[in-house]
């Protein structure tokens, strides 16, 4: 079931990255780099106003999931969760809807490509998100994994390629978020009516609020949101500044820079989705033979299968831009930040391993205190580094601290929480995967193949052929270092 899951998960965010893929070269070259921006832009707010639902899809999901049945207290916490969000949407969309005016004037400085109508249904998309997500946790702790991806599947091909198609007979901004408004508002109405089936409930639930199911969650909740929060302006806060800071046409540059970047993310995400609730499941029966056995195959999945992209992209960043825009100045004036920015992304699903655990055991101390310090010492300095500096200041800076997160904070949670041997989670899970892409990586720098001017199928030829280089090499590695199971090393 679980490896079912996982790889319906990952067909379903194949298909969605690939399409996504496909679509950015033409929305570009369509559109123009300074509408790319503002739909970059568009994708910077939605993940700023769904970390205001981060504390209440993963408690849903994890509820739902720790449940085994349709009890009252799952009812009720959907109930409570589905009035929030709905409240929340509402005062979004029409403070948005107030303020547009201001926010063209003050943020866009009088950009006319962009209205206020653009604003009102840019708003009305994102805030309606939280509504969607409460819906899709639900389906996720239910373990309806086939149907959830089935009906994303179909809704991402409506809002990129058949919207993108429309683009090219009829190119308008506004147009696009019109067709991104029907979508979102068809999708809802789809998704309720699948979480009713599921949970038993009618398809409508009044606005009810139970205070009890929430109090029992709070700390759990608050604590989620706030890491969410910060994590999501350790992620995202130098986009939406820089929507502000660049000129509109580089501010499309940087768009394309951060849209393939994100793409590792999305890779990383189908890990977490699938892995949260089976984990929870495993340490709640007190299963720790299969509760490490999973942890641990899936680290070295993922160091195996997705860290090879993010550096062979990175080692390529120059032609990859390129084959994307078709601009040699935005190939360019990306190269160097498309490189910062993909490597700490790569590290980034590796060391969310660590939130993994900490969400599995219901334990989020650790995660807490982490997100503190980053409140204090990176988000400051990404201000900094973006107002007194550059763009490639800022990359530089958010490489760096996800570097010293999977070398220090991955380390420093497995010690403190005394579930996983780290020494053995390294040295079977990552290292050879991180050899190889070292190997690799300096073998295509020292001939200088990643400076050469290749024709887009020689291009990819040459990045599949190293890219099983790096995962085959990877894996008579990992033979050579585990001459015992990972079980066997962690139950000594």
């Amino acid at each position: 079931m679980l490896k079912r899951n996982a790889l319906l998960t990952y067909l379903n965010q194949g298909y969605s990255m690939l399409i996504g893929i496909l679509v950015m070269p033409f929305l570009y070259n369509i559109m123009g780099p300074v509408a790319f921006g503002i739909i970059g832009f568009y994708t910077v707010i939605q993940i700023f106003i769904n970390v205001l639902d981060s504390g209440l899809s993963p408690t849903l999901c994890r509820v739902i999931a720790a449940s085994s049945g349709n009890t009252k207290t799952t009812t009720r916490t959907l109930k409570s969760f589905e009035t929030i969000s709905l409240l929340v949407f509402a005062v979004i969309f029409f403070s948005s809807y107030l303020l547009s005016d201001q926010i063209l004037k003050y943020w866009f400085k009088g950009n006319e490509i962009i209205t206020e109508t653009i604003i009102a249904l840019l708003f009305f998309i994102v805030s309606s998100r939280l509504i969607a997500s409460i819906y899709r946790a639900a389906l996720q702790g239910k373990e309806d994994f086939l149907w959830l991806n089935a009906g994303t599947i179909l809704f991402n091909t409506i809002k990129y390629p058949v919207c993108t198609y429309i683009m090219y007979r009829e190119p308008s901004l506004e147009l696009y978020f019109q067709i991104h408004v029907a979508a979102t508002v068809l999708e809802l109405l789809i998704f309720r009516l699948r979480v009713a089936n599921r949970l038993s409930l009618s398809f409508w639930l009044p606005g009810r609020f139970y205070i009890a199911e929430l109090s029992e969650n709070r700390k759990y909740i608050l604590s989620v949101a706030f890491t969410a929060l910060v994590s999501a302006a350790t992620l995202h806060l130098d986009k939406l500044l820089f929507s502000n800071i660049l000129l509109p046409e580089e501010y499309g540059y940087y768009t394309m820079c951060i849209t393939i970047s994100s793409a590792m993310i999305t890779l990383g995400f189908p890990i977490g989705a699938v892995l949260i609730p089976r984990l929870t499941k495993l340490y709640a029966s007190n299963q720790q033979k299969q509760f490490l056995s999973l942890y641990h195959k899936s680290a070295m999945f993922v160091a195996a299968v997705l860290l090879p992209v993010g550096v062979l992209v990175a080692l390529f960043s120059r032609q990859v831009l390129l084959l994307f825009t078709s601009d040699p100045v935005a190939a360019e004036w990306g190269e160097t930040i498309l490189t910062l920015y993909i490597l700490g992304n790569s590290v980034a699903i590796v060391t969310a391993f660590q939130y993994y655990l900490q969400v599995a055991i219901g334990d989020l101390k650790e995660h807490v205190r982490y997100n503190k310090l980053l409140l204090v010492t990176y988000i400051p300095l990404i201000f900094f580094f973006a107002y007194f500096y550059d763009v490639l200041y800022v990359a530089f800076l958010s490489f760096s601290f996800k570097l010293a997160s999977f070398l220090l904070w991955q380390w420093y949670v497995h010690h403190k929480t005394r579930v996983v041997t780290h020494k053995a989670w390294f040295s079977c899970s990552i290292l050879p995967s991180l050899l190889m892409c070292c190997l690799v990586s300096g073998l295509t720098v020292f001939f200088g193949i990643n400076k050469i001017q290749l024709t887009t199928l020689v291009l990819l030829i040459t990045m599949a052929l190293l890219y099983a280089a790096i995962v085959l090499g990877a894996l008579v590695l990992a033979k050579l270092l585990n001459k015992e199971t990972l079980v066997n090393v962690e139950s000594r």
